[in-house]
This record gives structure tokens, sequence and C-alpha cells, in this order.
């Protein structure tokens, strides 16, 4: 379990213990890994779906990132504002979305979660905090600033949180909004999973720094640059992010992580190369927090197949019913 990094806004950088309160706490470690093991069954009911002719349009899914958003997902009010990107499902479950409504959504149903008119990148659920989901990358970043500075004008406790990825680090609009919040002392997390590609290019193609943690210098912004594929790390990292954003500080959380599946359903991974994803599919989050319950003694297998049969149950109780709802109704322009 590494430490988290800390990288002050004048670059100096110290290495900080997690938070002991999510380490002794082991309902919360069972959680995150039910919450991350719903996620990835999602995902993977998701691709059949999609395979099998039931979801159109497109569709990108971020198994092996589950670390990453439910951690963080995990360590927030519900009073906390979130908005997602193009590869959302995760971060929304973690928040609290239905996966009832979800599924739904993806089967362009009435019941969905914007009404079966937004599909797989536009789900929103305003009573968890999920105010937006886009399809535009790096286009969070200033929404996220603007709900922000409600929050702050209300004075209301708690914070905006805004999720990209590496590729949206080089959008104009990132660097324009790391400004504003700097700027105006926002209380605003800018939540940036860096899956070492943007569709098919390599961060290391596409950035002429791959320290990402040294973006926020000259913003006079700290960063934490974390592994994010420890929920245990994630989880900490954010309850830090969380106290400065909570204070008007903002703050850049780099969560470095891998995404097994490819950039969407059209892609045939011709770009890497087998053996990179065999070595990250090693790192695998879910198992990593498994694995540590059960050398701890806090679960046994028993436990594992209670947890995913219930899970799988949960699952497809949700896609029966939204097969069975009815779908959107007809726009009328």
């Amino acid at each position: 379990m590494s430490k988290i990094k800390f990288v002050e806004a004048n670059g100096d950088v110290s290495f900080r213990e997690l938070d002991s309160s999510v380490l002794q706490d082991f309902q919360l470690q069972k959680k995150l890994l039910y919450t991350m093991k719903l996620a990835r069954a999602f995902e993977e009911k998701a691709n059949e779906l999609y395979a099998t002719g039931f979801i159109h349009g497109t569709l990108h899914l971020g198994i092996g990132q589950e670390a990453a958003a439910i951690g963080s997902t995990a360590a927030m009010a519900l009073e906390d504002k979130i908005l997602i990107t193009h590869r959302g499902h995760l971060e929304a479950i973690g928040k609290g979305m239905s996966i009832a409504s979800m599924f739904s959504e993806l089967l362009g149903k009435e019941s969905g979660a914007s009404k079966g008119y937004g599909g797989s990148m536009h789900m929103i659920d305003p009573t968890k905090g999920i105010l937006h989901a886009n399809g535009i990358v790096g286009a969070n970043a200033p929404l996220s600033c603007g709900i922000a500075l409600a929050l702050k004008k209300q004075k209301k406790v708690a914070i905006a949180t805004c999720y990209l990825g590496d590729g949206a680090m080089n959008e104009g609009a990132y660097s324009e909004s790391l400004n504003l919040a700097s700027l105006w002392k926002l209380p605003v997390v800018f939540a940036t999973v860096n899956n070492k590609y943007g569709m098919s290019t390599p961060i290391h193609k596409s950035h002429a720094n791959t320290d990402l943690a040294q973006r926020g210098i000259a913003f006079n912004l700290p960063t934490i640059d974390i592994d994010g594929n420890c929920v245990l790390t994630v989880c900490s990292a954010m309850k830090l992010a969380r106290e400065f954003a909570l204070k008007n500080q903002p703050v850049i959380l780099i969560l470095n992580t891998y995404r097994i599946s490819g950039h969407s359903r059209s892609d045939k991974n011709r770009y890497r190369e087998d053996s990179e994803i065999l070595d990250w599919k090693k790192r695998c989050p879910i198992k990593r927090l498994e694995n540590s319950l059960l050398e701890q003694k806090q679960i046994n297998q028993v436990d594992i197949e209670k947890i995913d049969l219930k899970i799988k149950n949960e699952i497809n109780s949700a896609v029966q019913a939204a097969q069975l709802s009815e779908l959107a109704k007809e726009i009328q322009w």
C-alpha cells in the first residue's frame, strides 16, 4: 500500500500516510469491495447487452478503473456534487445512482436516469449529487468551477468534483479552469483519472511532461498524486482533497490507473501489447482489496461467493426491469 504523494503549490514534495480511519474500518472496506464488484459486473453486463444489440450508439467502459471511481466517491458526502465523463458509469454507481435506472438509460427507456434520451454518456441524478455527464473531453472543468462558485456563495458545506482523464488535461478549458479555481479559491477537486491513453494515443506522445503532478504548480495549486488502483489509498487521498476543498483551497487529484477495456466498443486494442494489458490485469484493484481482506481474515471464500451471487441477482433483476420498461417517449420539436 503506497503513501500519498503531496506536491505543494511551490513544487515541494512530501509523502503522507493513509487515513487510519480508512485502514481500520473493515465495514467500509467490505462496502468498497461490494461496490467495486457491482461496478465491474455492471460494465461486463453492459458490454454483453451492447454485443447482443440491446444497446445502440457507443459505449465507453471503465473496467480496471474501479478503485479510482469507487474509492473517491466513497469519501464524499451526499451533498457533494460530481461531474462525470463519457466513461462515467463507475463514478455514478459510486455516488449512489440506481443501476436499474442506468440500465434503463442504456436501453433508451422512459425509466432511465435521463428518461432514455441521454444514453451512456449523459446520465444524471441530482438527488445523489450527480449533476452533469459530458461527452465533450475537458468540458466538465469550467462547469465544475461554476458549481463550486455557487456552493461557495451559498455557504454550503460541500464541494464539487470534476472527473476527467489525462487526455483532457491538454484541453484549453482545463487550464482555464485551474486558473479560475485558484484565483477565486473555489471548493473544487479536479479528479484526473490517468489511465495512460487518450483514445489510442499513449501519454508520452501527448504530454510534453508526463509527470502530471507538476501541472498545478503553474496555477499555484497543490496536487495529490497516488496509486489509483489501491482503493484504500484513493479513499484516503480523496478525504484529504475534500478537506482542502472545504477550506476553499482547490486541489488536483491524480489517480494513476489503467483502462483494461478498449477506449470504446469499436476499439480492437491494436495499439497495445497483450503483455501490457495482462500485466495490469494482475494489478486488479478488486482482487487487491479482496486478497487484503482474506489475509486479515475479515472475509472468507464463502463470503465472496455470497457477494458474487447477490451482485449477479441484482444485475439480472435490474436488466429485466429495464427490458420490461416503456421506451422513451418520442420528442416533439
